[in-house]
């Protein structure tokens, strides 16, 4: 049985499908089984959103929509080589028929954000016009305009080749790189810097994501879940210790401070590139090998900030190294999608669109 192709009795889906409750860094169902990374069969095509991802990818979709609360859009981007918009915390509401926002815990409310997945940047932008605007239904909601103000050229664009250096892999770091080059082709200025406090804000969003009230709700219903979502969320809450009021109440005030350090930051580089994920994608199955949801959620670290604050961000693909989809992520400031989708417009200019593939 190949890594990544499911147990014995189920085929590799080729449907849309997430993970068990979207729950995991790899897509792997108990109705539908595992979903295969088309670049690589034995990788994983990313978490919650791998099936869509690779349905891009191939070609079997035009445009996908998802949820990003710890990367759920910009993984399966990376790992599939596509593009996916993570807008800014109250940009597209999160209006389900099926669910009421007083539901849902504030650490949820405020990390979580709905986005498009396409294979190209102009479908991003058309969805993001149409999902985009206020709706009584989210109080989150707020009615800025798809375009801000013009900025002063040339932009400069910080680029993180290391968030808080802790080690990026050579393939990842390239793929950074080569995007600043090609944006400083495309009349960009570039510097090699990063925005402040990366590892503190990664830390804050898995604080807020560990309430007590976040936690007693899993306790209640982990019971009920599939193994291999029970053995993933006890791996993740393990890494974000044990809830703590104090703690809790620390972390919201500790993303206010974040929120005004980097938007100092971003007054002089408005847009920042940088790694999704610190690393290739993992071989498949392997997530919940002993250690890897750690070692996940540290290569994570920059998009999990990201995620802390609210902020935009666009992922796409620069390249292809050792077989597998190269990518960053284009994090702008708050409610300016439009710049993130400029310049990575302009990248994919320059370094083309690697779907659909043949998946076999």
């Amino acid at each position: 049985m190949c890594s990544g192709c499911g147990p014995p009795g189920r085929s590799p889906s080729a449907a849309p499908t997430s993970p068990n409750i979207a729950v995991r860094w790899h897509t792997d169902s108990e109705l539908w089984g595992a979903t295969v990374n088309p670049w690589d069969r034995h990788r994983t095509p990313g978490a919650s959103s791998g099936g869509e991802a690779a349905d891009l990818a191939t070609g079997m979709s035009p445009l996908g929509l998802g949820s990003d609360g710890l990367g759920s859009l910009r993984w399966p981007a990376q790992c599939c080589g596509i593009s996916a918009l993570k807008p800014t915390l109250g940009r597209i509401p999160d209006a389900s028929s099926v669910q009421g926002a007083e539901l849902t815990p504030i650490g949820t409310q405020l990390t979580v954000a709905v986005g498009p997945l396409a294979r190209r940047v102009a479908d991003l932008r058309a969805a993001f016009a149409v999902m985009a605007g206020p709706s009584w239904r989210d109080p989150w909601t707020v009615p800025a305009p798809l375009r801000g103000p013009a900025p002063t050229k040339p932009l400069r664009v910080a680029l993180v080749i290391d968030p808080a250096g802790r080690g990026t892999a050579t393939q990842v770091r390239d793929g950074v790189r080569n995007a600043g080059k090609a944006l400083a082709d495309a009349g960009y200025e570039i510097d090699e810097t990063g925005p402040p406090s990366i590892g503190v804000a990664a830390r804050t969003a898995l604080a807020m994501l560990n309430t007590p009230d976040i936690r007693a709700a899993w306790q209640r219903i982990t019971p009920f879940l599939p193994a291999d979502t029970q053995r993933f969320l006890a791996e993740f809450y393990q890494q974000a210790g044990d809830p703590d009021p104090v703690t809790t109440m620390q972390a919201f005030m500790t993303r206010q401070s974040l929120l005004r350090a980097w938007g100092r930051f971003q007054q002089a580089h408005p847009l920042i590139v940088a790694p999704i994920y610190t690393d290739i994608p993992f071989e498949a199955g392997t997530d919940l090998d002993d250690g890897r949801v750690a070692a996940t959620i540290h290569g994570m670290r920059m998009a999990i900030a990201v995620n802390a604050l609210g902020l935009p961000a666009v992922a796409l693909p620069v390249g292809v190294a050792g077989g597998l989809p190269q990518a960053v992520q284009v994090i702008g400031p708050r409610y300016r999608e439009d710049l993130c989708l400029d310049a990575a417009a302009a990248l994919e200019d320059r370094l083309g669109v690697i779907t659909p593939i043949d998946p076999r």
